[in-house]
């Protein structure tokens, strides 16, 4: 239901892609099996596996993204991520932070914004992630013509995300 992707004052998490979006696709399309989930979640890591090698292959060669790619693919946590459908939390921040990554790379920072707010809607750990990405034209020393047209939107999703995430006002309200 449309409220469930409200934030919950009660609630630390908020998650509204990871958990109410994909939960909700998995119950009508799937009748409920976790099938589709395993489904799901081996789409998500294949499409995580591919922008590893793209983006290491941007960055490094197509030598460096395939040994990359074949890294990402065999760490022991992704049959983890498959097999249990809650993974799906974790694979579809991890997609679309690498999605960010790429349209940061490719010139597109507004989209790359909202790829990010889609992983932060994911699974809240990714804001550990928005300063690099934010910043990836400088550490890569390709300097931006408008520094402020990069930096901005990323400071404004993380007001945007500190003010609406219901976990930071439990935190700060018990203290």
């Amino acid at each position: 239901r449309p409220p469930f992707l409200l934030p919950d004052p009660a609630s630390v998490f908020y998650r509204p892609i990871s958990r109410e979006i994909y939960f909700w696709l998995v119950y009508r399309l799937g009748g409920g099996s976790p099938f589709l989930g395993h489904v799901l979640n081996t789409a998500f890591l294949a499409a995580a596996t591919y922008l590893v090698v793209d983006l290491a292959a941007r960055l490094a060669g197509r030598r460096a993204g395939v040994i990359a790619g074949l890294s990402f693919a065999a760490l022991g946590t992704a049959p983890l991520l498959v097999t249990w459908v809650s993974g799906a939390q974790d694979l579809l921040a991890i997609v679309f932070t690498l999605l960010s990554l790429r349209l940061v790379l490719g010139g597109r920072p507004v989209l790359a914004v909202a790829a990010l707010g889609a992983a932060l809607l994911s699974k809240e750990t990714e804001v550990a992630v928005l300063p690099v990405i934010a910043a990836l034209p400088w550490i890569l020393g390709r300097r931006p013509e408008r520094p402020l047209r990069q930096a901005l939107p990323f400071v404004a999703l993380l007001l945007v995300w500190a003010a609406v995430h219901p976990g930071l006002r439990l935190v700060l309200h018990r203290e």
